[in-house]
């Protein structure tokens, strides 16, 4: 594999682990931004919601990491 494919993937591994893992953590956040006011278990399945999202962006982030951090 050339060395620039092995730093692209790296850098692109980590890019996407890491804003999958803000977006899950600024999940209650994001929600509360929106300005609208919901029921508390309408405002939990937003939340939730936006947390699956988060995680579809972390999971093939960290698979890469996995491929490409390997000794």
């Amino acid at each position: 594999m050339p060395d620039w494919l092995s730093i692209a993937g790296r850098i692109l591994s980590v890019l996407l682990s890491v804003s999958g893992c803000l977006v899950v953590i600024a999940a209650p956040r994001i929600v509360d931004r929106t300005g609208t006011s919901f029921g508390e278990g309408e405002r939990e399945r937003r939340i939730l919601s936006i947390k699956l999202r988060g995680l579809l962006f972390a999971i093939p982030g960290f698979l890469l990491v996995l491929v490409f951090f390997r000794t």
